[in-house]
């Protein structure tokens, strides 16, 4: 090799020499960025591992020190939302939300979780359009429809919430949380049978769905269907955590009462008083059913116990009236009544009662002005109208 040559190759060399060096550097870099995304997988799964176990604190620090190693991932921003909402952060969850969404434009999660945020703010048209947002970037996703129809429910658009779910019922066919949805919706708006066709739906599909039941059993108690009622309610009971329902054993003895069953119905009202001593509404159940059974000391009692729990309430004077009618007290009588329609004027019940008092008292012509102005506070009042028409 001449020495006229060397220059040439010396300078071949150093160029391979660089090029080899910037060629291995980009490989370095994309090695560095690779392990860093590898370690930051390895965090948000930690992450959302102590999150589903309730271990908040650990949950957080996995998850910012993924965020650090990978800043444009929108998965672990989500994620970081997620734990801040569970600790109720709403403002930093909101934040890490509006990165998400820059990140993934096309990702639903996060206005599904920013409809969250705004519910809870009470922000209930923000929080719909978030949700309807979530739902039109994924509508096979029930989770997301729901809580648009929820929310349509609690800004009172009830019939856009009948047809969106309407509209979705051959899509969902199998769920059962829908149906319970659209039945509640139903029987809201007076539509009684449908509403019970579909939450008898709902609870078949839902079998174990103890909320769903209840409903079920709510809305017969409300068609007096009774005994379907007491059904459901007995199926709720079986399980440990409905036994310390006070209201539910409440309900049972309402269903039996209305069936005629007394000792029954008396039994489970005695329960529901075990569980909740204090329920003015167990009490007054427990004095109508010791009325039909002819025991009117229990009535009384149970009267006195509602009057020291709740001294202004009319119901607790509508009922001490009955009782003092059953033992002919009529002067007794006649003040409950009155008490009972000054606590609640627009009653026309107790205004009825009062005019009836008045009846028994030999008063014929001041029980009719009663009786008509019963029917001036409700014209269609069939007690009124009955009373009326017995006193020609």
């Amino acid at each position: 090799m001449t020495a006229k040559c060397f220059p040439w190759i010396v300078c071949l060399l150093v160029t391979a020499m660089l090029s080899a060096g910037c060629e291995s550097g980009k490989n370095k870099q994309e090695v560095v960025q690779r392990w860093a995304s590898a370690r930051a997988g390895v965090q948000a799964s930690l992450a959302a591992e102590r999150f589903k176990l309730g271990n908040l604190d650990d949950a957080r620090k996995a998850v910012d020190e993924a965020i650090k190693l990978d800043p444009l991932n929108a998965d672990y921003h989500i994620l970081s939302a997620r734990i801040y909402i569970e600790r109720n952060q709403l403002e930093a969850a909101d934040q890490e939300l509006a990165v998400a969404r820059k990140l993934a434009p096309r990702k639903p999660e996060p206005d599904y979780l920013s409809g969250i945020i705004y519910q809870r703010w009470q922000k209930a048209n923000l929080a719909l359009e978030y949700y309807t947002k979530a739902s039109e970037k994924a509508p096979g996703e029930l989770a997301y429809l729901m809580a648009k129809a929820e929310m349509l429910v609690q800004l009172n658009r009830d019939l856009e919430a009948q047809q969106l779910l309407e509209g979705k019922l051959t899509y969902f066919e199998y769920s059962g949380p829908m149906r319970d949805l659209l039945g509640t919706i139903y029987m809201q708006q007076g539509k009684k049978t449908e509403g019970l066709a579909m939450l008898h739906q709902a609870s078949v599909l839902a079998a174990d769905d103890l909320t769903i039941r209840e409903h079920l059993a709510r809305a017969c108690f409300s068609d007096a269907q009774y005994r379907d009622c007491q059904q459901q309610i007995d199926l709720l009971l079986k399980d440990a955590s409905m036994q310390k329902r006070s209201d539910l054993y409440l309900l049972k003895g309402e269903c039996l009462l209305h069936l005629d069953q007394f000792l029954e119905a008396r039994s489970a009202v005695e329960k529901s008083l075990d569980l909740n001593a204090s329920s003015v509404a167990a009490l007054l159940s427990m004095t109508k059913i010791a009325v039909r059974l002819n025991d009117l000391d229990r009535a009384q009692i149970s009267i006195r116990r509602a009057l020291a729990i709740e001294p202004d309430n009319a119901q607790v004077y509508l009922s001490s009236g009955y009782v003092h009618m059953r033992l002919d007290r009529l002067p007794e009588a006649l003040a409950a009544f009155e008490k009972a329609a000054s606590l609640d004027p627009q009653d026309p019940v107790a205004v009825c009662m009062i005019g009836l008092v008045h009846e028994k008292m030999g008063r014929p012509d001041l029980a009719l002005q009663w009786y008509g102005k019963a029917l001036q506070l409700q014209p269609n009042d069939s007690l009124a109208k009955a009373l009326i028409s017995r006193s020609k």
